[in-house]
């Protein structure tokens, strides 16, 4: 097995032609004009400003020199820039030093179109240059309107979230609070005695609104701030805090506002005899809400009056709650086919999602960049991205496909140990432009035809890994002819709905190679690879084996990674490089 390479050299082949001179201005030695950049990146797709900003650097071997004039032409296609024909725009000479942000003011522009241009500079002695080397830049989809893809995902896939065992344990509030309770913080406290030194210990909580969870002086957790924070029960190890002997238990928590409130709580331990241990709320905890000083840390509270029970886990008002555990769902595989009646002149993808794709035509993944298409609020705006798979539709059938993993909309993200943070439902957008050569366009849009499922990947999470198992691949799912019937209708909508954003920034991608310093065998049949550096990579292997003839399918392959794609291979883990 061959997995993803390591780090490939970033680099942008254009294979263009080269800009012909004007007639009329014959080249200049000592002035050129390179480095050509439309929003500030290099041969941009999908640029979503229908006046995009054009910039370039001048650059001579004689000391010195300098601009005097410019003259920059846009053209609709490769052939008719070599011409030297600006057919979109054409500045004519225009005097000034200027090399940056020129923005611009040709002809209007529309959606998926694509734009190149070239530039022609005056040196300090009024000499033009010769033409830069073309560059270029394509259009996204500049209206909501030019969308006519629908947001698609397979939330199937997710399951259900896992729900917190609190047991026996009920939901307690002061005893004496009126109906509805006012707002303010109540303190709850209670005691209990270990006869070993601790070998586990875990504490499942939550508290309408917020809480503050205290064991033995020292504060271990605080719930957070955001609305309804207290519906997903928090898992807290406790074990380093614990000791032989009485060990007390405060839970400080917060009604925000007057109506219902409540502590729901259950601590499992196992000492080191065995024994195991249970604490839950209940009626043998107390309450007040005045403390009085350092109440966390001081036996004050046996003066406290007991708590009042409302009910168990599922009671009105607070229904059933779900928790923190891991939970890492698999990506989902979305899939359609297409015809391509007619030579085909251009095709390009747009493609934006909530949550993170690897988009795919006739079998093959159209871009080695990582993580599309980035990281933004996505309450406000999802980015899109768009690519050129000319090259890669096919005349006859063909078939599009993609991946769709958590990534930061509903990954885990950050420190707290907490996913979900924008929503719970991936979802994609996509759609391919196709231009014939006959000048007819087709659109291939997702939208209820496409279907859904899973694959290899069981689980693939920027913090907490990915786990494969090849031998669930459907194997050759994102080509044409593929038997879906098997697989789920999509789901359609989106639980936000963002304003769709051309991404800003150039996409991730790798762009250098690292060996191994050394390698060590901690243990036998481990290894450990010492990069020699700290870095944000992905791992590549090779590995061969031979099978017995009665081994009817590949090897499993079960790794932690940080990326999102595998092939067969033996037993491996792999943990997120950060």
């Amino acid at each position: 097995m061959t997995g993803r390479p390591l780090i490939l050299i970033a680099s942008a082949a254009l294979g263009l032609a080269s800009c012909a001179t004007a007639p009329d201005t014959p080249p200049a030695a000592g002035l050129r004009a390179t480095g050509l950049h439309c929003e500030d990146l290099a041969d941009p797709q999908g640029v979503g400003l229908a006046t995009p900003r054009l910039s370039w650097r001048v650059e001579s071997g004689a000391r010195g020199q300098r601009q005097t004039a410019y003259r920059v032409i846009v053209a609709s296609s490769a052939d008719r820039l070599a011409r030297g024909e600006g057919d979109l725009w054409d500045t004519g000479r225009v005097a000034g030093d200027s090399t940056r942000d020129l923005v611009y003011a040709g002809k209007p522009l529309a959606s998926s179109q694509p734009c190149w241009w070239s530039v022609q500079a005056w040196d300090r002695d009024g000499k033009a240059s010769a033409w830069s080397a073309p560059a270029r830049w394509s259009m996204g989809l500049l209206a909501a309107g030019d969308w006519k893809a629908a947001w698609i995902g397979h939330d199937a896939a997710r399951g259900k979230d896992p729900e917190g065992d609190f047991g026996a344990a009920q939901w307690i509030v002061f005893a004496g609070d009126p109906t509805p309770a006012p707002a303010g913080a109540r303190y709850f406290v209670r005691t209990f005695d270990l006869a070993a030194a601790v070998s586990s210990a875990t504490v499942l909580v939550t508290a309408d609104d917020r809480l503050a969870l205290f064991v033995n002086g020292e504060r271990l957790f605080t719930s957070p701030s955001a609305v309804d924070s207290w519906k997903k029960a928090r898992i807290v190890d406790v074990a380093g805090k614990l000791r032989p002997g009485t060990n007390r238990i405060v839970v400080r928590t917060e009604n925000t506002t007057p109506g219902p409130y409540g502590l729901l709580f259950r601590l499992d331990t196992v000492t080191a005899d065995g024994s195991r241990v249970t604490v839950v709320s209940d009626g043998t905890w107390r309450s007040t809400d005045k403390p009085g000083p350092k109440w966390e840390s001081e036996p004050q509270s046996a003066a406290w009056p007991p708590a009042r029970t409302v009910g168990p886990n599922g009671c009105s008002p607070w229904g059933r709650l779900t928790t923190t555990a891991v939970m890492l769902p698999p990506p989902r595989l979305l899939r359609a086919e297409f015809t391509a009646s007619k030579p085909v002149k251009r095709a390009v993808i747009h493609a934006t999602a909530l949550g993170i794709h690897d988009l795919y035509l006739n079998g093959d993944r159209i871009t080695e960049d990582f993580f599309n298409p980035g990281w933004t609020d996505y309450a406000k705006r999802a980015y899109t991205r768009t690519y050129d798979v000319t090259a890669r539709v096919k005349p006859g059938a063909n078939a599009m496909g993609a991946v769709l993993a958590d990534g930061w909309y509903s990954g885990y993200v950050g420190f707290g140990h907490n996913r979900d943070h924008y929503g719970k439902k991936l979802r994609l957008k996509a759609q391919l432009h196709i231009e014939y050569a006959d000048g007819t366009t087709q659109t291939v849009a997702t939208g209820p035809d496409w279907k859904a499922s899973t694959g290899s990947l069981l689980e693939a999470d920027f913090l907490m890994g990915e786990i494969c198992d090849a031998t669930k691949e459907p194997d050759g799912w994102s080509r044409p002819g593929f038997n879906a019937s098997a697989w789920s209708a999509v789901d359609t909508g989106a639980e936000v709905e963002p304003v769709l954003q051309w991404h800003p920034g150039p996409p991730v991608r790798a762009v250098a190679k690292v060996r191994p310093k050394a390698w060590t065998e901690p243990r036998p049949g481990v290894w450990v690879a010492d990069l020699g550096q700290n870095l944000a990579g992905v791992p590549r292997w090779s590995a061969f084996w031979t099978f017995a003839r009665s081994v009817r399918r590949p090897p499993c392959c079960r790794r932690r990674s940080s990326t999102a794609s595998a092939t067969g291979c033996t037993s491996m883990r792999r943990r997120p490089k950060r």
